[in-house]
């Protein structure tokens, strides 16, 4: 039994630490799901496109269970952040008490990224163009992978803007609301090398 934990321990150490010409480090990941304050929009007794504001939110490494270690070594030569992945869930839309169908038309459903050398935006696909729940979804980030990684190893953190606007509405007979929750996970590991 002694064996087999010492070569589990062995093992698990082989995963997070390694050794070459860059010098010794280690490797840390974490998933960690970020979002905005609930979004409430209110629904006025009138026909119109529904234009919100934007709903801020923010992303930052140093809030990241696990990597607190890793922080401070960023800034030295061979450290790395890759994003593996972010995905989005929506949730909350027509939840029960609800008194107006929240599945409306959407013309515009995205998260902007607001990176230090400009906006990179990320569509939020939803079937047939309504607002509904989604699923934990994978985001198609091939063109703005690199951009955040080295914004997440220069500076570790930004905010973002989830951006909703739907089409033309039909009006309730009063005034109401649309409510949901959107959650964006990153999944994100740190390399960090030459640790003394």
């Amino acid at each position: 039994m002694k064996k087999i934990k010492s070569l589990l321990l062995t093992f698990a150490l082989a995963a997070l630490l390694s050794c070459g010409e860059a010098g010794f480090g280690f490797d840390v990941a974490a998933e960690v799901p970020v979002q905005p304050d609930e979004i409430i929009i209110d629904v006025p007794p009138a026909t119109f496109n529904l234009d919100p504001d934007q709903f801020t939110f923010s992303y930052n490494l140093n809030e990241v269970d696990g990597f607190q270690d890793a922080i401070d070594e960023l800034n030295r030569q061979g450290a790395r952040v890759y994003l593996l992945g972010i995905s989005y869930e929506v949730s909350g839309v027509n939840d029960s008490g609800d008194t107006f169908d929240e599945e409306v038309p959407v013309e515009v459903n995205r998260v902007d990224f607001n990176l230090s050398t400009g906006t990179v935006s990320a569509d939020l696909p939803l079937s047939g163009g309504t607002l509904q729940n989604v699923p934990k979804t994978p985001l198609d980030i091939t063109t703005i992978k690199g951009v955040i990684e080295d914004e997440l190893l220069d500076r570790q953190g930004f905010t973002m803007d989830f951006v909703f606007d739907a089409g033309t509405v039909v009006p309730p007979l009063v005034s109401d609301i649309i409510d949901f929750e959107i959650l964006v996970y990153f999944d994100v590991a740190l390399r960090v090398r030459d640790i003394n």
